[in-house]
């Protein structure tokens, strides 16, 4: 009984890490691609910021599951938040220097895409791991719970945040996010 608890206890952690890590990404790509609307007027930018942010994940997503497979799930996890959160931080700096670009929100969504499709499988893998079969629904449960809570609040809370932080507070918030599942993981 006590490695039940045990493992349950572990994987709230870590799901508690990863979902705020998911949240505060969901706040940026939405505020990022409001920034390019604001900036270029053009509709088809802010898509193609979707398109950067789907296609890597979509693409690599077979081979990164073969992959995470044969590697440590726990330091896969780590150094996909630690590349889409190094990725973040290049987007605040040039966006502090006043030198952020429309191809550099395209690169960040992809970088973060490509770290995304190496993250999702290994979380995956690793709740298996630390969940006992019998709270596998729970599990399954709280990680489905984790990502539509970012796909649905992420624009609101982002909208609400644009306006009384500006972009620059959004991305904070996201590096902290970063910096707290890396932290749960360690």
């Amino acid at each position: 009984m006590m490695k039940t608890n045990s493992g349950m206890r572990t994987f709230i952690l870590v799901w508690s890490g990863e979902s705020i890590s998911l949240l505060g990404s969901s706040l940026t790509g939405f505020a990022l691609g409001v920034w390019a609307y604001q900036n270029s007027g053009s509709v088809t930018q802010f898509a193609l910021i979707s398109l950067f942010a789907s296609l890597p994940a979509l693409v690599l997503s077979p081979v990164a599951g073969v992959l995470v497979d044969r590697l440590d799930r726990r330091l896969v996890m780590i150094v996909a938040d630690a590349g889409a959160g190094l990725s973040t931080l290049l987007v605040a700096l040039l966006y502090t220097g006043g030198g952020l670009q429309l191809w550099h929100l395209y690169a960040s969504a992809a970088i973060s895409a490509v770290c995304g499709a190496f993250q999702a499988p290994a979380f995956s893998a690793a709740t298996t791991m630390l969940v006992p079969s019998e709270h596998y629904g729970r599990a399954s449960g709280m990680r489905q719970l984790g990502m539509a809570l970012a796909q649905l609040a992420a624009p609101l809370l982002a909208g609400f945040l644009m306006v009384t932080i500006g972009l620059q507070g959004v991305i904070a918030i996201d590096l902290a996010s970063f910096a707290f599942a890396i932290l749960v993981l360690l």
